[in-house]
């Protein structure tokens, strides 16, 4: 996923989020018979149409609800694979930091190893010197001069 894909449905979900309400809006109540009932565009006169309405209003405050419950279920899958994702990207970073570390031990070890190497050299150049140095006094000896 793009960082702008990413951005664009952050976005959207900002969006989406910022629809819903966060208090409920009040509304009339009218207490029928013990059980609540919402007076608005309601007429209480009849009382069987009363209780068939406190009925349905119950079945529709409990199917909002339930979908209500449903989109809260479903934003908290979301925060999961959210979630999931961070541990991922988190694990990914964890193996990152250690190869760099590897990478920077490793470095670390090639510098050693230059300057051992330097070192051998300039101790074999020295050696070669004086080997070079011995081998042109035994051809002045040998030459007789």
């Amino acid at each position: 996923m793009t960082e702008q894909h990413a951005a664009r449905d952050l976005d959207e979900l900002s969006e989406i989020v910022a629809t819903i309400p966060r208090k409920p809006r009040p509304v009339g109540i009218t207490r029928l018979g013990g059980d609540i009932v919402l007076a608005d565009d309601f007429d209480v006169t009849q009382e069987r149409g009363a209780q068939e309405l406190d009925n349905l209003g119950k079945m529709s405050a409990d199917a909002v609800r339930a979908q209500y419950e449903a989109a809260a279920k479903a934003f908290e899958v979301m925060g999961e694979e959210v979630k999931d994702r961070i541990d991922k990207l988190e694990a990914s970073l964890n193996e990152g930091h250690a190869s760099m570390k590897l990478l920077a031990e490793a470095a670390a070890a090639i510098r050693e190893q230059g300057k051992l190497a330097h070192l051998q050299i300039a101790e074999m150049s020295g050696v070669t010197k004086h080997i070079n140095t011995m081998c042109a006094e035994v051809m002045k000896k040998v030459a007789g001069k």
